[in-house]
This record gives C-alpha cells, structure tokens and sequence, in this order.
C-alpha cells in the first residue's frame, strides 16, 4: 500500500470517526436555588431565562451554596442534564479581590 492510498484511508477513518466522539456540550451560568442534601445534584436559575429553574446531576459533591452564581458545562442524556464542569463564580471573584 503506497503513502497516499493509507493517508486516504487514515482521511476516511478519521471522518467516520470524529462525529462518533463529538458531544454537544452546553453551558449556563445562573445562580443556585437548591442544593441537595448529599450535593449531588443542584437547581440553577438561568441569567437568560430566569422563570424556570433547571435541575443539574454532578458525579462529584457540588462546590457551591444556594446564592452562589455558577456557570456549568453540561451534556443532556434524555431528560437529564448531566455536568461536565462547574465553576463558581461567585468564589472566583472573592479569591480575585482579595
């Protein structure tokens, strides 16, 4: 097999490939209305739309208390919002003035 037929081949694999790994990956900052007692799931009220409150799933105790704004990168499973990341902002800017 010469380079250009395996560098087509390597071009095809990725192409079918790729997709298969890519992963919408939405993000909202708001602040947080509810906590679970064992933190591993929170209630956020988004800045954008801030009538209906949504409910977050975290796989790791959540850094934050009802008040705290935060910005969370989530994918959604069904009807669940899975969180891939979770900042505090509201513990962001007390650490940068300080």
């Amino acid at each position: 097999m010469n380079r250009r037929h395996l560098l087509g081949s390597a071009a095809m694999a990725a192409c079918l490939w790729l997709p298969a790994c890519y992963d919408d990956i939405k993000v909202v900052q708001g602040t947080v209305v509810k906590v679970d007692s064992a933190g591993y799931s929170l209630t956020v009220r988004n800045e954008r739309d801030p009538k209906i409150p949504s409910a977050y799933k975290l796989a790791s105790r959540a850094n934050a208390k009802r008040g705290d704004v935060v910005r969370i990168a989530f994918r959604e499973h069904g009807r669940q919002r899975l969180v891939v990341r979770l900042m505090n902002v509201t513990r962001a800017r007390s650490q940068v003035e300080k």
